[in-house]
């Protein structure tokens, strides 16, 4: 289990109730992160989500991640592909997915950044090197738009952006009893 990404996954989560009671949780395993930049980008991140009203963060998380195309954290929308080919991609990554033996049981598309990067927190190499390739530029696009708009997500989507341009996986941990599961993954 990574660690490193399964703490972006969570932060990159709709802030719900649920979301929110985990932050603890979150903010107790940071400074197992090694990169010192990635600690403080959690940090800060972890201080913004603490600092704003629920109902704002959700207000702000729709109006950037569900209302705006430009945001959108289904990241197929960003490779400036038609809808058939999009079809075809998001079917491939949801077949990766089965064939590493997980079953997605949340509502979102196969491309959802936060459920990407959960994945990329658990599967094999070869799987997650296959999807860090195909999705690291829409991710820095993603990033840019964010940063672009002033959005408080730009530094940890950028971050994220960031370790999928490794070659290898950022650091592994193994999973700690603190921090929830994100993505609801099953067996197949």
């Amino acid at each position: 289990m990574n660690l490193y990404l399964q703490l972006i996954s969570i932060m990159l989560t709709y802030p719900d109730e649920e979301m929110m009671r985990s932050l603890d949780d979150v903010q107790s395993l940071i400074p197992e992160i090694q990169d010192q930049g990635g600690r403080a980008v959690l940090r800060e991140f972890v201080r913004y989500l603490r600092g704003t009203p629920i109902v704002r963060l959700q207000e702000e998380y729709t109006r950037r991640f569900d209302l705006n195309p430009a945001t959108s954290m289904d990241l197929t929308l960003h490779r400036g592909i038609h809808e058939a080919e999009r079809g075809r991609a998001l079917s491939s990554l949801a077949g990766i997915y089965r064939d590493e033996g997980l079953e997605k049981i949340t509502g979102e598309l196969p491309d959802h950044l936060p459920l990407l990067l959960e994945f990329l927190a658990v599967g094999s190499e070869g799987a997650c090197e296959a999807i860090r390739r195909d999705f690291r530029e829409p991710t820095k696009t993603l990033a840019a738009n964010l940063e672009e708009e002033g959005s408080p997500y730009a530094a940890l989507v950028g971050l994220a952006a960031k370790l999928m341009t490794e070659t290898r996986g950022p650091e592994s941990r193994v999973q700690r009893s603190g921090v929830q599961k994100i993505g609801d993954w099953g067996p197949s």
